[in-house]
């Protein structure tokens, strides 16, 4: 999944850009990259395999949250909402960079034909407006959030701080001013089906919110 070292790629340029470092530096952080590749494509796959709805990531949470706690960090789980959770890596003075990713899926079958494409079905009323409490709902990563998180997660091993947001479909984002966290730098990325594989594109309307 070449998307997951592009995506990673371009957070950690994002973050040396807006820390004053050096874009030479991008060949060493290629090298590192290819080197953790074969594990976050091991957690990418796990959670294309296990989508869950918004506000219902339990078991999303669960597994990113055991892995931020491998790599050394503080981790609150139920930030904003039972399924949010920040992590926090302390190495000493300066200002804080936050990563962003959300954890949730869509309501959708996939039928892609993957070795470890989504299966999943929860109950309908998990889907905003869905009444039907006999009915069932397919749920698949249609929008690419497993490829942010495993890409989140590529620069959280690098790099050391991240947040996690459990719902983007909806609207209903955490704002993690109003749960007091506070930061220097905040980043994230997003995946375009328009795109090739390993293309970037930097938002110039994103650096300036």
């Amino acid at each position: 999944m070449k998307t997951i070292l592009a995506n990673t790629t371009a957070l950690m340029l994002v973050l040396r850009l807006s820390a004053g470092i050096a874009y030479a530096e991008s060949a060493r952080l290629d090298t590192l990259i290819d080197q953790k590749y074969p594990e976050i494509e091991k957690v990418y796959k796990d959670l294309h395999a296990n989508p869950e709805l918004g506000f219902h990531e339990t078991r999303t949470a669960t597994r990113l949250a055991g892995e931020l706690e491998k790599l050394g960090f503080e981790v609150t789980v139920g930030f904003g909402v039972d399924t949010g959770l920040v992590g926090v890596f302390r190495n000493g003075d300066g200002p804080t960079i936050m990563l962003r990713t959300e954890l949730d899926a869509l309501a959708m079958e996939e039928k892609t034909g993957l070795d470890y494409a989504s299966r999943v079905q929860v109950p309908a009323t998990q889907w905003p407006g869905n009444t039907d409490e006999t009915a069932k709902v397919f749920v698949a990563h249609s929008c690419g959030h497993d490829i942010h998180m495993a890409s989140w997660l590529g620069a959280a091993q690098l790099l050391g701080s991240g947040l996690i947001d459990p719902e983007d479909e909806s609207g209903s984002e955490c704002d993690c001013r109003q749960e007091g966290v506070s930061t220097s730098v905040i980043s994230g990325v997003d995946t375009s089906p328009v795109l090739e594989a390993g293309e970037q594109v930097l938002d110039p309307m994103a650096l300036a919110i």
